[in-house]
């Protein structure tokens, strides 16, 4: 237990328990993309998956415990930053390299907004404090009208403008994130530098490409509640 504590106190503990949450942020990410792709079926389809994660005793501690996740990674991220800054007052004499100034700063930066972000999401879309007409939808069944409350939700410009704004500083910092996993965790070698460059490339887009594909299909008129909520 003690080791532990000893090792959270490190540079190298914050390293590694910042990666290791941020692995598990990952992992939420696609889970949540899965679920939220089922708004390109049936109305019914992902209505019906709602009710059913609403249904489930073991929501609330998910939710309980990512939220934990995302808190003690923001914390844990800005830790580590302060500890790299005093390492450099103390080794001044050392030239830290620009690029790692820049790409340290732009985490902690996108970070703070994706936060805000994440409250604003929560607030729009689970709470519906924002969208409190929308959010009081049901459908025949009486469930709630997840379909019809995302899209009309995202038919508001402004609303669709904030989330792909954030979208892109996501992937961002999920492209820096995923590098900066492999490196931690000790797979970082000159012979797949490249691969790992590639995936995470590859990784970052496809999970914002396909978050944003939401709001960018309503905007572009794929997606509508002409069909009918219900399914």
């Amino acid at each position: 237990m003690f080791r532990l504590i000893r090792l959270f106190n490190t540079s190298i503990g914050s390293k590694l328990m910042t990666a290791t949450t941020g692995l598990v942020l990952v992992l939420f990410i696609a889970g949540h993309l899965v679920g939220n792709l089922l708004i390109f079926q049936q109305p019914s389809v992902i209505n019906n998956y709602a009710a059913w994660l609403q249904e489930n005793p073991l929501l609330w501690v998910i939710r309980g415990s990512m939220l934990f996740v995302f808190l003690f990674h923001a914390f844990l991220g800005l830790r580590l930053a302060r500890q790299n800054r005093q390492a450099r007052e103390s080794q001044y004499h050392c030239k830290t390299p620009i690029e790692g100034n820049i790409s340290s700063r732009f985490m902690l930066i996108s970070g703070g907004v994706l936060f805000a972000f994440v409250v604003f999401h929560v607030l729009h879309l689970t709470v519906g404090v924002v969208d409190g007409v929308n959010a009081n939808l049901v459908n025949e069944k009486n469930q709630v009208d997840v379909y019809s409350r995302v899209i009309l939700g995202f038919q508001n410009p402004w609303i669709s403008g904030a989330y792909l704004v954030a979208l892109g500083l996501l992937g961002v910092h999920l492209f820096h994130a995923i590098q900066s996993l492999f490196q931690t965790f000790g797979f970082h070698h000159e012979s797949y530098l490249a691969f790992i460059r590639v995936f995470s490339i590859g990784l970052s887009m496809i999970l914002t490409l396909g978050l944003a594909s939401i709001p960018l299909s309503v905007l572009f008129g794929f997606l509508t509640v002409s069909t009918g909520s219900g399914g």
